[in-house]
């Protein structure tokens, strides 16, 4: 989980599978998980880069961005879903989460509603954040620069 917390977001999913399994892991689960320590291993090379001003159009700089997916009852045994969104700003991400829901959906059009409803829950919270970041003008200037590459 550290790995995937710190260190490689994209793995994230597939951690939280295995992660399913910790209790009654079986070889080939231990497989995958060899697996993904050889795809972190592999990318250990790579860095972030900070893409501040590389806006694409229809965006605008410091404009957020979201999307939401779900996959209806890919649990079987469940039946629950999972969700997942991510929050963009100025073409990188800011925020993302993927989940196991804690509501089992009875369609897959619920499914996704359910991962809208958390992803405007988010929104909302960067929507306080930012307000109250307006009222403290250094920490304001600060987010402009780091936003617009200044």
């Amino acid at each position: 989980m550290f790995l995937g917390v710190n260190t490689s977001p994209e793995i994230s999913y597939a951690l939280s599978v295995l992660s399913r399994y910790l209790t009654k892991a079986t070889t080939q689960h231990g497989i995958h998980a060899k697996h993904l320590l050889r795809y972190v291993w592999g990318r250990s090379h790579a860095k972030l880069t900070w893409c501040a001003g590389k806006v694409n159009p229809p965006f605008q700089a410091g404009q957020f961005h979201s999307f939401a997916d779900s996959s209806w009852a890919d649990v079987i045994p469940s039946r629950k879903s999972t969700n997942s969104y991510d929050i963009f700003c100025n073409n990188a991400v800011v925020s993302w989460k993927t989940k196991l829901s804690a509501i089992i959906a009875t369609s897959s059009t619920e499914a996704e509603l359910i991962s809208a409803a958390y992803c405007a829950a988010e929104v909302a919270f960067f929507e306080s954040w930012l307000k109250n970041l307006v009222l403290c003008k250094c920490l304001q200037q600060l987010f402009l620069r780091i936003i617009m590459g200044l």
